[in-house]
C-alpha cells in the first residue's frame, strides 16, 4: 500500500501507474482524472 504512489481513494485501491489509475476511475467511476 504504502510503496503504491497512486491510489483511488473512493475504492481504497492502490495502483503502480497513473495509467493503471486512470483506466480503473474510467471503468469504475466513468470520469477522468487529469490531476491529483
Amino acid at each position: 500500500y504504502k510503496d503504491l504512489p497512486y491510489d483511488c481513494k473512493a475504492c481504497n485501491e492502490t495502483f503502480s501507474s497513473m495509467e493503471e489509475m486512470r483506466t480503473h476511475l474510467q471503468r469504475k467511476h466513468s470520469y477522468k482524472k487529469d490531476r491529483d
